[in-house]
């Protein structure tokens, strides 16, 4: 069963913060990685995007697809069709067993959540052979439809 239960918060106050990013959430997000800056700057560039946020995971505070695992997705966007979309990124390194669960549990999330709702995989280069699991540039197409 997908129960809905989360809020985001009216602020944030994130430890390590990127300030004034484009179509941000929040004033002052979480600290990006160097593949997860990547995924937002694109984001923002797709003109259907209304905002994305880098979802906390420490403390765990943020949004948590709860199931077998506790699995705490990167980001978070929102397009203007009403699409709320879950990325996880992932360096090539990180094709293993823990990314196949993340994965078998967004997919389980995204089917009881409903239509509106999406769980990708990206990865930079490297694209397992996994549905909902992306190269970046093909996921970013995929985005800018949604």
């Amino acid at each position: 069963m997908c129960e809905p239960f989360y809020k985001f918060p009216v602020i944030i106050y994130p430890a390590q913060a990127e300030k004034a990013m484009a179509k941000a959430l929040y004033e002052a997000e979480g600290d990006l990685n160097p593949l997860e800056r990547q995924m937002v700057e694109s984001l923002a560039a797709l003109p259907n995007i209304l905002w994305w946020h880098r979802n906390p995971t420490t403390p765990r505070v943020g949004f948590r697809l709860n199931g077998f695992i506790n699995h705490y997705p990167d980001i978070i966007a929102y397009t203007a069709r009403g699409h709320l979309l879950l990325i996880e990124t992932k360096g090539e390194h990180l094709n293993n067993p823990d990314s196949q669960q993340k994965l078998r549990l967004g997919r389980y999330w995204k089917e009881k959540a409903g239509k509106d709702f999406h769980y990708y995989m990206v990865f930079e280069h490297f694209r397992p052979q996994e549905d909902d699991a992306y190269k970046m540039d093909d996921f970013l197409r995929k985005a800018e439809g949604l």
